[in-house]
């Protein structure tokens, strides 16, 4: 019962702060197209700040947070503004 209310309680901190909670079921090839561009993605932002900046490669880490940070803002300023 305790790890519904908190499920319950990270889906209203999700809502209020904009955040778009999205699930896919376990196991099912179906969704991982969705999970496959979303990687395509970050790694097409990675490599483009990498190879912009010079980037060694033990720092990729860093560049896929800061891809994916990017992304998220960029996603969450589109649904803001339009």
């Amino acid at each position: 019962m305790e790890e519904v209310s908190i499920h319950l309680v990270s889906l209203r901190i999700f809502f209020l702060s904009g955040i778009n909670h999205e699930v896919t079921p376990p196991y099912t090839p179906q969704h991982n197209g969705a999970s496959k561009r979303k990687k395509r993605t970050i790694v097409s932002v990675m490599r483009s700040m990498s190879k912009q900046k010079e980037v060694r490669h033990y720092l990729w880490g860093e560049a896929a947070a800061t891809a994916t940070y990017f992304i998220g803002m960029l996603q969450r300023s589109f649904r803001i503004k339009h």
